[in-house]
Order: C-alpha cells, then sequence, then structure tokens
C-alpha cells in the first residue's frame, strides 16, 4: 500500500463510493486537500461530543471559534485538537466508548483511520489507510448474513488495515468467533504507507489546551522549541494545509514569535480553507483568554529557554544567581543510634538507627519515628493493633516521651525540623505542617496549620520565619544518584500560622541553608544561587498563638486519658482540651441511635449532669465546652459535667459555634448569643437562609442566603458582622461550598468551582485580623451583600 490513490482501492469496496454533499463540505471547510474518499463519504452516527460533520461549523460566523465554543461547552479539548489535527468523527466502536477517527492527510487520495480513547482523550493511529476498507470491516463484524456471504464481503479488506491493533482488533475477534476468518489464514504483504499523524497530534496537543484555557503540556513545549517554520511556509500552498497553517499559527502566537507570526498570519488569510480563514481573522480579532494564556506560555517557554536566570522572584524575596556557590558541599548528616528501653508506656518502639531522626533545641533528646500497641487493641476488629507516632528520645538512656501520633503515616514523612523547644515543622504526603506542644514544655503535640507544599525537603530559615521546601526526582548525574528539585516552594511562619509565600521553577541538584544562606546548584556545579531580601523579613523570635488557634483532633483512640479510651465505643467520638479534659459524643443504647454529652478523664467518662442530647459541639476554652441539642444550647464544665442551660431555638434548625457564643437561624433571623445564653444580635436574612457550617477555628460561620450562595459572618464585640459575600452571576458562580472535616483544616473553605477547580479562602484570616474589616449588621441583611461587604471572588 506504497500509495494512497482512491482508484487502486479494490472496485469491490469502492461500489457505491460517489461524491456527497457532506463531502463537498468538508472541502468548503478543509480546503483542496480532502481526500477522494472523505469527498465521498456520509456521515450516519452522531459523534457527541466529537466533530462528526462540517456543517455546524460552516453555519457559524466563524469556524474555529465554533470549535472552541464547542469544546468549552462540553467541557473538553477533542473538538480543538481535531480541527488541529484534521481528525473527524468517523464511526463508534460498540460497547466500547472509544470511536474510529478519519485524519484528512495532505498529499493523499485516502484518508487514514485513527483511533479515539475515551478515557484519555488521545488520538491515535493510523490503523488503517482508507475509509472503504474500514467501513467494509465494521459492517461485517456485524452483519447477520450466513459465514460464507460474509467471508466473500470482507476478501477484499483483507491486508487493508493492521492486525491485532486496538480497536480493529475487536472487529478481528468477532470474525474470528464466528469463522468468518482465521488468525492464520493468508494476509496479504502490503506495505503500508509512512504516516505523520502521531506527530501532528504530538505537537497539536499543547496548543490545544492553550485555545481552551488548560494548563499546557510543559514537555510538549519544549519539544517544539527548536522548531522553525521556514520549510513549511517555502511551499507555495502551505496556507491551504489545515494542520500546518493552523499549528503555526498559533504557536508562532502563544511563544511570542511575533515574526513568524505574522508571516504566517497573512499566508493564512488568503487559504482556500475557510477553517484556517476563520483561524486567522480570530487570532488577528484576539480575545482577553487568549492574551492571558499567550503571556503564561511565553513565560514558560522563557523558562525552559533560559533554567537559570539571574535573578528569580520568591514573593518578596528573590534567589539571585551566584556562581561561586557551587562548590559548596553539603554539611555530613548525622545517623546517631538509639536503643528502645523496655517497659514504656503502650509497648513503644522505635529502631536503633530510625529513618527519621531530629535533634532537638536543649541537645538532650531527638525526635524519632516509631509506634506503639494501640491503647484498646482487639477490642474491636476496626481498631489497628499498632499506631505510627513520633517520639522524643534521649540517646543516653533509649527512654522516649510520646510527641504525637501520626496514624498510617508515619513512613511518609519525609523532613522534619524544631522551630523552637515546642513547635515542630514536619512534611508528609506533600504537606507542610506545624504541630505545637500543649502545655508548653510538657504536653503532646498538637497540630496546629499546615499548607501544601507539594515537596519532599525544606530548609527553615532566617530564625524559623521562613521556610523554603524542595523536591524532585533521581537523576544519574556525575557523582551518582542525585534528587534533582524542579520546584521550590516557599512558606512564611505568621503569628503560629503557615502561610504560602511563591513556587519557584527551578532544577536545582543541591540545595542547602550555608551562614544563613539558601545556596543551590546544577547538575554540572556551574550554578549557584543566594536568596537576598531576608534583611527587609525580620526573623519572628516568638510565635504567637491566639486562643482559637489550636486544632483539637477528634478522635476515637488515639487521643486522651486510656480510662476514657476505655469506656468508648467503636462509634464514639472523643475531642480532648489543652488541659486534658475530654468532651465525648457517645451512642448510647436507649433510645437505640441516640447520642449523648459525656464529660472524661482520667478517672473514666460520666453524663452531663443533666444528660443532655448532643447535635453541634465546640471547644472554646481548656475548661469549657458549648454543646447544642435538637432545641437547646449549653455551656458544660469538662472538668465537673455541670450543664447550663443558656437558651432555646426552634426545632429542626442548626445551631452553630462562633468564638465564645452561638448563632442561629429562627425563622428569618439570624441570632447571636453570647456564652452565657444573653441575645447580643438579630439581623433579618430573609426566609430560605441556611447556614453551611462554622469555619477558621469556630471564629466564622458561612450561610447560604436568597441573594447570596455563599456569606462569612463573625461575631465581634457581640455585632453580627459581614465580612464578605459571593455574587451569584460572578466569577464564583456554580461553585460548591464545602467545610473540611479533618481536623487540621479547621480554618477553611473549601471552595469547588464550576471549572472544578479547588479553592481556599484562606484569605479570612487577614479579614478576621483587622478590626475594621466588614459591615456591622443592624436590621436587615443587605439585599446584595457583596456590593455592601468585599466581594468574595476567584483569585
Amino acid at each position: 500500500m506504497k500509495n494512497r490513490r482512491f482508484e487502486e482501492i479494490p472496485a469491490e469496496l469502492r461500489q457505491g463510493w460517489e461524491p456527497t454533499p457532506e463531502g463537498q463540505a468538508w472541502v468548503e471547510l478543509l480546503g483542496p486537500h480532502v481526500p477522494e474518499d472523505v469527498r465521498r463519504f456520509a456521515p450516519t452516527g452522531d459523534g457527541g461530543i466529537l466533530i462528526s460533520s462540517a456543517r455546524p461549523l460552516l453555519d457559524a460566523d466563524n469556524s474555529f471559534a465554533e470549535a472552541i465554543a464547542l469544546a468549552h461547552s462540553a467541557k473538553v479539548m477533542e473538538p480543538v485538537l481535531q480541527v488541529l489535527t484534521s481528525a473527524y468523527f468517523l464511526a463508534e466502536v460498540p460497547g466500547e466508548g472509544d470511536c474510529l477517527m478519519f485524519f484528512c492527510v495532505r498529499g493523499g487520495e485516502t484518508a487514514e483511520v485513527a483511533g479515539w480513547n475515551h478515557e484519555t482523550g488521545e488520538l491515535y493511529g493510523p490503523l488503517a489507510y482508507d475509509l472503504p476498507t474500514v467501513l467494509r470491516l465494521a459492517a461485517v463484524a456485524d452483519s447477520s448474513d450466513d459465514v460464507e456471504q460474509r467471508r466473500a464481503a470482507l476478501a477484499p479488506c483483507l491486508g487493508r488495515w493492521r492486525r491485532e491493533a486496538f480497536p480493529l482488533s475487536l472487529f478481528e475477534d468477532a470474525l474470528a468467533d464466528d469463522g468468518v476468518w482465521s488468525r492464520d489464514g493468508d494476509w496479504p504483504e502490503v506495505e503500508a504507507p509512512t504516516s505523520s499523524f502521531a506527530a501532528i497530534v504530538h505537537r497539536a496537543w499543547w496548543v490545544a489546551q492553550a485555545l481552551v484555557d488548560a494548563p499546557p503540556d510543559v514537555e510538549r513545549i519544549k519539544a517544539a522549541l527548536d522548531m522553525t517554520p521556514d520549510k513549511a511556509l517555502a511551499r507555495d500552498d502551505f496556507q491551504d494545509g489545515p494542520y500546518a497553517a493552523l499549528y503555526w499559527l498559533w504557536r508562532s502566537y502563544f511563544l511570542g514569535e511575533d515574526a513568524w507570526h505574522q508571516a504566517v498570519l497573512a499566508r493564512c488569510k488568503t487559504s482556500r480553507s475557510r477553517l484556517v480563514r476563520d483561524a486567522a481573522a480570530y487570532a488577528e480579532a484576539g480575545t482577553e483568554a487568549l492574551a492571558r494564556m499567550r503571556a503564561h506560555v511565553m513565560g514558560v517557554a522563557e523558562h525552559l529557554r533560559n533554567p537559570f536566570p539571574d535573578r528569580v522572584p520568591v514573593g518578596p524575596l528573590a534567589l539571585v544567581r551566584d556562581d561561586s556557590l557551587a562548590t559548596l558541599e553539603p554539611p555530613a548528616r548525622a545517623a546517631p543510634t538509639f536503643a528502645c528501653a523496655p517497659g514504656q508506656a503502650l509497648n513503644a518502639s522505635w529502631q536503633p538507627t530510625p529513618r527519621l531522626a531530629v535533634p532537638h533545641p536543649d541537645g538532650r533528646r531527638w525526635l524519632v519515628d516509631g509506634g506503639h500497641d494501640h491503647p484498646r487493641k482487639g477490642k474491636h476488629p476496626s481498631i489497628p493493633s499498632h499506631v505510627d507516632a513520633l517520639y522524643e528520645v534521649d540517646p543516653a538512656t533509649g527512654q522516649g516521651t510520646l510527641f504525637c501520633d501520626v496514624p498510617s503515616e508515619a513512613y511518609y514523612i519525609k523532613w522534619a525540623e524544631y522551630l523552637d523547644d515546642d513547635h515542630l515543622l514536619l512534611i508528609n504526603n506533600g504537606r507542610l505542617r506545624l504541630y505545637h506542644r500543649i502545655p508548653a514544655g510538657t504536653g503532646r503535640g498538637y497540630l496546629i496549620d499546615q499548607v501544601p507544599l507539594g515537596q519532599e525537603q525544606a530548609l527553615v530559615m532566617c530564625g524559623g520565619s521562613l521556610v523554603m521546601g524542595y523536591g524532585g526526582v533521581p537523576r544519574m548525574l556525575d557523582k551518582g544518584w542525585e534528587t534533582v528539585a524542579e520546584r521550590i516552594s516557599g512558606a512564611r511562619v505568621e503569628d503560629g500560622r503557615l502561610r504560602r509565600t511563591a513556587d519557584v521553577e527551578l532544577g536545582l541538584a543541591y540545595i542547602a541553608d550555608h551562614d544563613g544562606v539558601l545556596v543551590g546548584r546544577d547538575a554540572g556545579k556551574t550554578v549557584g544561587y543566594r536568596l537576598e531580601g531576608l534583611a527587609a523579613s525580620p526573623p519572628v523570635t516568638t510565635i504567637v498563638l491566639k486562643p482559637t488557634a489550636f486544632v483539637v483532633p477528634e478522635k476515637v483512640w488515639r487521643a486522651g486519658p486510656n480510662a476514657v479510651l476505655d469506656a468508648l465505643g467503636p462509634q464514639d467520638v472523643c475531642v480532648e482540651s489543652a488541659a486534658g479534659l475530654c468532651l465525648i459524643n457517645k451512642l448510647v443504647a436507649d433510645p437505640p441511635g441516640a447520642r449523648r454529652a459525656y464529660v472524661g478523664d482520667g478517672d473514666g467518662i460520666r453524663p452531663t449532669e443533666p444528660e443532655i442530647a448532643i447535635a453541634n459541639y465546640a471547644l472554646v476554652s481548656p475548661t469549657v465546652a458549648l454543646v447544642g441539642n435538637a432545641t437547646e444550647a449549653f455551656r458544660v464544665d469538662l472538668a465537673t459535667g455541670a450543664a447550663t442551660k443558656l437558651f432555646e431555638y426552634p426545632s429542626g434548625v442548626s445551631p452553630e459555634v462562633v468564638g465564645d457564643g452561638f448563632v442561629v437561624i429562627a425563622g428569618a433571623d439570624l441570632v447571636a448569643y453570647d456564652g452565657a445564653g444573653a441575645e447580643t444580635a438579630r439581623v433579618k436574612v430573609g426566609d430560605g437562609a441556611q447556614l453551611l457550617s462554622p469555619l477558621f477555628g469556630h471564629r466564622v460561620v458561612a450561610m447560604k442566603t436568597s441573594t447570596s450562595p455563599f456569606a462569612l459572618i463573625t461575631l465581634r464585640d457581640g455585632a453580627l458582622v459581614l465580612l464578605g459575600a459571593v455574587r451569584p452571576d460572578g466569577p464564583l458562580a456554580g461553585a460548591t461550598y464545602a467545610y473540611h472535616s479533618l481536623p487540621q483544616w479547621a480554618y477553611h473553605a473549601l471552595v469547588k468551582a464550576a471549572d472544578g477547580t479547588m479553592l481556599d479562602l484562606r484569605g479570612v484570616d487577614a479579614a478576621l485580623a483587622d478590626p475594621g474589616y466588614g459591615l456591622r449588621l443592624d436590621g436587615d441583611l443587605p439585599a446584595r451583600p457583596w456590593q455592601a461587604a468585599p466581594e468574595i471572588t476567584r483569585g
């Protein structure tokens, strides 16, 4: 099959193939290079999200813009990838979800047949080299005629498709099972032509991503940087071939190759393909989305061309190139040993040479990874036998003190470092986590905060206030295997919280802190960097924890005195305060399924006095909890169990704890109460308003109203204050809002935008810190709350 002449297709396959109106439409759309079999093809199936007909594109004002609109409408990339590659829907593969596509190859009288993977969106092939062959193959496989008739109908196709290539292999299987053909039978030796389809798809992929405003594939961009359009432009009819003309038009646009872009644009305006002419008009008119993506792709390309620039911004700081640092060597790592002394509580254990060994600032102990027996081991099938944990060990005696439990995650701790005696930073599962010892100097460590770092190692610099995280992939370099960091992430420790600063793409094989200066080098030791700008960011000598800053983990089995643990059932929830006192959400037998509030300490657990059902609860201090049942709110003394009724609210509503008080929706009003049960504020929010959840350590409540899908309200000096609201037709239209249940996310509202992007509303912290921020509510909630108070929008 060296040539691709339509007349050389067997006559039996060409029978009935005459020019069609649909074929002429493809010529109008794509130009004169439409293969002869496509000119004679009339599609019979619906392509779904795939373009199967030229008509919808031709009927639009701009055919290229219509393909982009189809992609956005279906939230897929395929329609744009199709017009960039001249590959269109041919037929569906029964029962698979995958499809066959035809590729309008330039210079041939027959189309190539390719496949489309519905799970990955990839185009692959070619599988065959003309349409009559594949459509006959599919028809015979689906036929109900007798075997001899089907065998005769299939005979002209033999040797004209790629054997055992999915999804044509499905047709082969069906024919073999029916006895229509034998896999071991004669297969004519026909030479297949060379195809450029795979290369065309590969280069078009990142362009399609950019056109639909999706993050482009960096590796594909990197592979394209050395290419030039000179050879393509030398062809007199360059502009008439859509996949070449469109690639160079958009590639030169997105990479900022302005001289080439103008040359290609001028040629595309004269194309005999309407699709190419429309693409030129679309590019010349421009859109905000195109300009934004062009700037992004140009930045990616600039970094690929110059991976080690002289200056790399890192938030308010900068990495400045200083090659004199490239020869510095990393310090030798300490590898201490720790014998585990026998008879320790909960059968504590750690390895003599632990995987993790971090020195404590006092110089007398080390943090190591280990574990202990579960205190309720064997009491229920759901309870594990062993709990991963971190211990502070005296190497001289082998005695250890439990710092914190890290169930099933100790193995994933890649790095840890003390900030001071009572604060520890560690990285596991791609998150930088801050632990605080409560009470200071004696207690266990509790998870205070975490931020996504996406790295495996980190440096703590500038008096503990700056964290530079890095990680990457192992590569064989001159001195053996080294981990090349592909990205550096920044975070700051401020007021006992972690805040992200910036991400930097910088491929360094070595990163270390030498005398307070961050140093990195590349694999060839020719590049070094130092971190500058620290003078503008003085060290933080004191980490301040606000009263509600600590996160109390809700655990059935990992926290609290053993006397409490022994009294809990597998479905009970125990919340331990900083004073070692517990509030317990306990499942009781009478009535079945009911839950009541209990308190606990080293002597065991006991119900509150009087006994109260429990629906909502929060700790407001180490000794006090606020508890709500179906219609009443109580203040509970954790030491004595005494419960004091504060106020009542209508049945069927959900009271929420905010600060040291409550808020509840009563009818059309949002009502605030203080910790003593006195009403402090009342605002009319309208019928249908709904409390979503408490956020940011119970300092803020989220609410849905008839006018705004999401509003944040706090209590300030007893008054209700609107911090911000979402405009229903704005950038967050269609988003969903959820309170993440993991304790370490107690400060966060997680937002899933309509496009599936996860957003984080941590910026509320700044609003809470400013006493003048927001709108004090009095009377009615504004009809358009996003105008009266700051609009919560997408960053």
